[in-house]
């Protein structure tokens, strides 16, 4: 069994501004993420190639869990309420 993280190439799956006009993508990261560590720089990279993308990154905290940061929404809901706002309305 291969591990999702580590057969996963992201610069061949994250389209090149090829989505629709009213898509947007958002990206939540924990400075501490030891599976997907920023150290990498590949969202830094790649996120320039997502129309309407936005990367946030969650700096380093007493409250942060590394990858386990996801299973914490009151460190990241605020990012996501901000995203969700900026969504056109459902028509």
């Amino acid at each position: 069994m291969t591990c999702s993280t580590r057969s996963r190439r992201p610069a061949t799956t994250i389209p090149r501004r090829t989505s629709g006009a009213s898509s947007r993508r958002s990206s939540i990261n924990s400075a501490d993420d030891l599976v997907n560590p920023p150290e990498l720089g590949l969202m830094d990279r790649l996120m320039p190639r997502v129309r309407r993308g936005r990367y946030v990154l969650i700096p380093q905290s007493d409250a942060t869990r590394g990858h386990l940061t996801h299973s914490y929404p009151a460190l990241w809901k605020q990012h996501l309420e901000a995203f969700l706002a900026s969504l056109p309305p459902v028509e």
